[in-house]
């Protein structure tokens, strides 16, 4: 997915892979809704990185994972014993080991960890890439906070991207890092209408959408490119001949998909904001929303803007529609 509307966070990302290079670590946690391209932006300086011999590693955390002890770390010490550095992380039973104790992780473990990441940055310039670290299990973010708040004098920048409305889940590590010198908080909010005029007019399977119909678009996906690229999809491939003559978008299968899977890994309480919006329907306000969940403050105001009540959310086929 090409990037619109993201040169500023891009040319920050890379401006701190440049000290990076130098040999000055820094730590970006990256916040925004689902599906605005926090991975995506990420993937751009992924490829900055390799292209100019830099190394870069990426985990992801998964819900369904979340409770598995040391999870996220393990994927990091797999990713760094691929590239083979001499003193090498954690053995397999080690961690296995560390994995099945309770409490806090081991300190030594912890030690050796930041002692394999730095022989590794040793070598050259190194990104560490943790996507979707609220899901991250506790064990694992604390190895994850004991690490980067010891880059800062070596060469290696951090990325953590975290989907808004999970403040609770990573207080411990906000409240370790964000003041920090090293550390920059960087936030990807929705496309506006001059950056869904640019994805429509820049996407091959695009309909020629006129520039008062742009808007549209707009309100539809709530500037969300997971949306976007749903609703182009399924204008081009499903919408009927006056639809396409006229550019307005044409919600089908893949709008009601992608707005699912934005309901089911945004925060906690967006699947019932959306429930809720659903059921009241025209007479839906904030107010209602919050009586109607028992909310002692309207749950919506917490809630992403960009997917949890769409425009085109009750036409034909559309995810408010569908059991969710």
């Amino acid at each position: 997915m090409k990037l619109h509307e993201r040169d500023g966070e891009l040319g920050l990302l890379r401006e701190l892979y440049e000290g990076c290079v130098a040999g000055k670590g820094a730590l970006v946690i990256v916040n925004g809704p689902v599906g605005c391209g926090k991975t995506t932006l990420v993937r751009a300086l992924s490829e900055q990185v390799t292209q100019r011999g830099g190394t870069f590693l990426s985990v992801t955390g998964a819900a369904s994972e979340s409770l598995d002890r040391l999870g996220l770390i393990d994927q990091l010490v797999t990713a760094m014993r691929a590239t083979g550095p001499a003193d090498g992380p954690p053995a397999a039973t080690e961690l296995a080991k560390a994995a099945e104790a309770s409490g806090r992780v081991p300190r030594a473990l912890m030690q050796r960890i930041h002692r394999s990441v730095a022989e590794l940055a040793g070598r050259g310039p190194l990104v560490l890439h943790a996507d979707d670290v609220h899901f991250a299990d506790e064990a694992s973010l604390q190895c994850l906070r004991y690490l980067v708040r010891r880059i800062d004098a070596l060469p290696v920048l951090a990325v953590l991207t975290e989907t808004a409305g999970h403040d609770r889940t990573l207080a411990a590590l906000h409240a370790e890092t964000l003041h920090l010198p090293h550390c920059r908080r960087l936030r990807v909010g929705p496309l506006g209408v001059d950056g869904v005029a640019a994805r429509l007019a820049g996407h091959p399977a695009a309909p020629t959408a006129a520039p008062e119909t742009v808007e549209l678009w707009a309100k539809a996906s709530g500037g969300n490119p997971l949306l976007l690229e749903a609703l182009i999809e399924d204008t081009a491939t499903c919408g009927t001949p006056e639809a396409v003559r006229r550019g307005a978008p044409m919600p089908h299968e893949a709008f009601r998909n992608a707005y699912l899977r934005c309901l089911h890994r945004g925060e906690p309480t967006l699947l019932a904001v959306a429930r809720a919006a659903a059921v009241l329907d025209e007479s839906v306000t904030p107010a209602l929303i919050g009586t109607l969940l028992g909310a002692t403050r309207p749950p919506c105001a917490g809630a992403s803007p960009s997917c949890a009540r769409p425009v085109c959310s009750r036409a034909p086929g559309s995810a408010t529609n569908a059991p969710a």
